[in-house]
């Protein structure tokens, strides 16, 4: 009977742990909620989290919190200190795999760009921020696309037929995808113009608000950027100037004249 008592004890701790780990909002009568509501967390990039306790079981990078601790039992394998941004003990891969020189170092020094799921070594992020290479062509393409769902840079395609110059046609194809976000919300009724010709946004809490408010300040940017670049492209459906001796200048022609004599 002790042992069966034991059991049910032991079971219904794992049952409340369960329960914990699949609640993500705390209802205003304090219940256990599985809403899909969409709820935002604040981390250090190490993954500090300032609370000193966890409604949560998932954490940084969605990996499970120790809830009595706040530390992160990564691959099940070493505790990793979000406070001292480093595990508490050595990585067995160190220092000649993949854990690096560094046996207790937490993705290397760079958190940013990788996570380590594992404990075992740093693995590169989905959303990584390094520098992805893209060739001109590449970059032309998506600025033409760009184009091509927001009519209102039509005024931009010489840029975007012309340059080679990689960040111009960058800052084409940024300017697209931003709009392509105000037009979605648009759709959606989630933001309107007020009277002064200012963006108002409805239903968003403060993060979502503040990361299209820094959106928009970065479409008005680059507008400025592109129209600056206009001068320098053919405007579209403008043919480029030709070099035949009638549209040069004067001077054009006897430099061109004593060039060919030269030779």
């Amino acid at each position: 009977m002790l042992i069966r008592a034991k059991y049910d004890e032991i079971t219904q701790l794992i049952l409340n742990v369960l329960t914990a780990m699949l609640t993500f909002k705390q209802t205003p009568d304090s219940a256990a909620s599985l809403t899909n509501a969409l709820r935002h967390f604040a981390y250090s990039c190490y993954g500090y989290k300032p609370q000193a306790q966890f409604l949560l079981a998932t954490g940084f990078n969605g990996q499970y919190i120790d809830l009595f601790s706040g530390h992160y039992q990564l691959g099940s394998y070493r505790t990793y200190n979000t406070g001292l941004m480093r595990f508490h003990s050595p990585d067995s891969d160190s220092p000649f795999d993949g854990g690096g020189l560094n046996a207790y170092a937490y993705c290397s020094g760079d958190p940013i760009n990788y996570h380590d799921p594992s404990g075992h070594g740093p693995v590169l992020s989905k959303k990584s921020f390094l520098p992805k290479k893209k060739t001109i062509m590449q970059r032309r393409e998506a600025a033409l696309k760009a184009i091509n769902e927001n009519p209102v840079l039509e005024a931009f395609q010489g840029i975007a037929e012309n340059s080679v110059i990689k960040k111009e046609l960058k800052t084409l194809s940024d300017t697209g995808k931003a709009l392509n976000q105000f037009t979605d919300l648009m759709e959606n009724k989630l933001i309107s113009i007020d009277k002064q010709g200012q963006l108002k946004y409805k239903l968003m809490d403060d993060f979502e608000s503040l990361r299209f408010q820094i959106l928009e300040d970065e479409v008005m940017k680059n507008d400025k950027t592109l129209n600056s670049l206009l001068s320098a492209y053919p405007r579209a459906n403008e043919p480029e100037p030709s070099l035949s001796s009638a549209s040069l200048s004067p001077a054009t022609k006897n430099k061109l004249t004593r060039t060919q004599k030269g030779n």
